[in-house]
């Protein structure tokens, strides 16, 4: 991590007092508010393609990131988003009440769909495996959001973090030579093929593979609305949808086999009677989500 985006608070001081140590390693800079926060490190995120890191204090200063978080999520951006806590000794812990600690509120549950991993970490021992595993999760797969919610006494306690446990990440295989052996079985039957290019070829920094992969095969392209800066070439057709380019939707209406690679195909790209969205086509979609 070199940049971290925050707004002060009495639950994150001693982070903050951290991050000041470690001035000359990790830029910390300071807005005016948890969300203008939350979008910088979504648009660190989406620019750097590693994860953007936020941090704020608990209760409504954790509650002011929620907006960036769910940008992060809808949009699969790796973010870490860091909140303050009450002490371990505060916290409701049961109790059946509304609030025991200032500013207590459980923001790892609250924010829970709409994160790929949101923890709170009990203790300074969990500390680096929390840290790596949020890391590892960010980036897997579909990126997106993670939360770590710490609470004060946990920030102020003293580590080693070479003799803590660290977090070794999975992988996930797939067989890539059947797959592209099925498409080219398709290409050498279909008249008409069109390639709707999604955001996932962006997020994948597969850009310039996709770009040699248009050219090798001279096949016309049309986007999703947010993967419309995916292929810039002669063949680009426009976006697809009810607010997508005519040409890009008679081209995909008319298609004879429909190549998506990185997209949801929403309801707005499909139409809500999906029997009518490209009727005579064969569909081969590559996703991220099964």
């Amino acid at each position: 991590v070199n940049h971290i985006f925050g707004f002060p608070g009495g639950m994150v001081t001693y982070l903050m007092d951290s991050l000041e140590k470690h001035k000359d390693q990790i830029n910390a800079h300071v807005n005016y508010h948890e969300q203008a926060s939350a979008f910088c490190a979504c648009s660190f995120g989406q620019i750097k393609n590693i994860p953007g890191v936020a941090y704020a204090t608990s209760g409504p200063g954790a509650t002011n990131l929620v907006t960036g978080i769910a940008n992060a999520y809808y949009d699969s951006i790796p973010t870490i988003f860091i909140t303050g806590q009450v002490k371990t000794t505060e916290l409701m812990d049961g109790l059946q009440v509304r609030q025991k600690g200032f500013q207590e509120m459980d923001i790892a549950a609250l924010v829970a769909p709409i994160t790929k991993y949101a923890v709170r970490v009990m203790s300074a021992e969990d500390l680096r495996y929390q840290l790596e595993k949020s890391f590892s999760v960010a980036m897997g797969g579909r990126p997106g959001p993670v939360l770590l919610d710490i609470p004060l006494d946990v920030q102020r306690e003293w580590i080693c973090p070479e003799e803590l446990r660290g977090y070794t990440g999975e992988t996930i295989a797939f067989d890539k030579k059947s797959i592209c052996n099925e498409l080219m079985g398709l290409l050498s039957n279909a008249k008409r093929p069109v390639i709707i290019a999604g955001n996932g070829i962006n997020i994948a920094n597969a850009r310039q593979e996709f770009r040699n992969f248009c050219e090798m095969f001279k096949i016309p392209v049309v986007s999703s609305m947010i993967g419309v800066d995916a292929y810039f070439g002669d063949r680009y057709l426009g976006f697809i949808g009810a607010y997508g380019h005519r040409a890009a939707n008679f081209a995909v209406a008319k298609s004879d086999l429909l190549i998506t690679l990185g997209t949801r195909l929403d309801c707005r790209q499909t139409g809500e009677n999906k029997e009518n969205f490209c009727p005579t086509a064969e569909v081969f979609r590559v996703d991220i989500d099964p």
